[in-house]
């Protein structure tokens, strides 16, 4: 007897006024799903060019935008947005939480910015090895 892993469904489906795909069950609302596509498109142009919107389900309708490694996660409840999180998605992960996409951006910003100058100074402690490596034919970046 062989065993098959069978991947859930995610595929929304009208029926009524619901909007829903078999792997979520929640029974979501056409008139949610239309609200989401919205707010997300409205984000995506409010934060400028080359910001995407993605919308998913799980347990309801969800929105973010993106830009490279760059997320901006709306957090909604009842059809309020209450706050927004900012994810630049490098190593280590920068994360700010705030009421307004665009505070939350600059705050992931000022911290990445931290962060790159930190390595900066770490990397001018090696910067003699590295002549050195390069004089001997060593391939650097």
């Amino acid at each position: 007897m062989s065993f098959r892993k069978v991947e859930p469904d995610w595929t929304p489906r009208s029926l009524g006024n619901t909007y829903c795909s078999p792997a979520c069950g929640f029974g979501c609302k056409r008139t949610d799903y239309d609200i989401v596509v919205l707010e997300a498109a409205a984000l995506a142009e409010r934060m400028g060019p080359e910001w995407m919107p993605r919308v998913w389900e799980n347990l309801g309708w969800y929105y973010e935008v993106t830009k490279g490694v760059a997320v901006i996660h709306a957090h909604r409840y009842h059809g309020q947005i209450l706050s927004y999180t900012a994810f630049f998605n490098t190593v280590p992960q920068v994360v700010a939480h705030s009421r307004e996409p665009e505070d939350a951006l600059a705050s992931v910003l000022k911290q990445s910015k931290a962060m790159e100058q930190e390595i900066t100074k770490a990397l001018s402690v090696l910067e003699y090895d590295a002549i050195r490596l390069k004089s001997m034919g060593v391939l650097l970046p």
